[in-house]
């Protein structure tokens, strides 16, 4: 019986040594995983985002003119969202070819503008040269791109005609955009937000109305 507890006291060490050193390695990982979560935490932003807002399925009458000016609405015209800036299409018939550039809506240059409006007869005034005195555009909200990206695909389509038209398509394609209220100057309300996943919209730009 003595050689046997002799024998038992080393495995029974042995076997409590590896226990601990277990659990020291279930505290390391659960020290690891909170380390996780609080970066987590750090670095998500919150936009007060009211939810998902699927352009694609409420904007239906793409259309655009000059270079450029690109807008898509909704069939009463009450939602619309605006694309507008510099040169894009005299740039792919220098080149000859379609031309591809892509933005971060969060930094975009000077010149271009991206909006979503809420309102009445929000495209009226838009690649209209015969405007009627008695149809007033009211907008009643608009928000702005915080983040997400913006793809804009210009292709030659037909000859120029030597009046500073530029005839093309843009392919504009936005993804993963959270869009904030307008509240002047530039500044946006993060608690007044809506979500973009995905967005394609398609119009010939280029031409000159009248």
């Amino acid at each position: 019986m003595k050689t046997y507890a002799l024998l038992l006291l080393p495995v029974t060490l042995i076997a409590c040594g590896e226990k601990e050193a277990d659990t020291a390695e279930m505290d390391t990982s659960t020290q690891d995983t909170a380390t996780e979560d609080t970066a987590t935490e750090d670095t998500a932003i919150d936009t007060g985002s009211q939810g998902v807002f699927i352009l694609a399925d409420m904007l239906n009458q793409p259309s655009g003119c000059s270079d450029f000016t690109f807008f898509d609405r909704n069939e009463d015209d009450t939602i619309m969202l605006e694309v507008q800036g510099q040169g894009l299409a005299e740039s792919a018939h220098v080149a000859g070819d379609a031309q591809s550039f892509t933005y971060q809506l969060g930094e975009l240059p000077s010149d271009f503008r991206v909006v979503v409006s809420f309102g009445t007869n929000l495209s009226y005034e838009l690649c209209n040269d015969a405007l009627d005195p008695a149809i007033e555009t009211v907008v009643d909200k608009r928000y702005l791109p915080v983040n997400g990206t913006m793809t804009l695909t210009v292709t030659p389509d037909g000859d120029p005609m030597g009046m500073g038209d530029f005839p093309a398509e843009l392919q504009v394609d936005i993804q993963f955009v959270d869009f904030c209220a307008d509240i002047g100057d530039g500044n946006t309300h993060h608690e007044d937000c809506f979500n973009v996943d995905d967005y394609t919209g398609a119009a010939a730009i280029g031409w000159l109305p009248g």
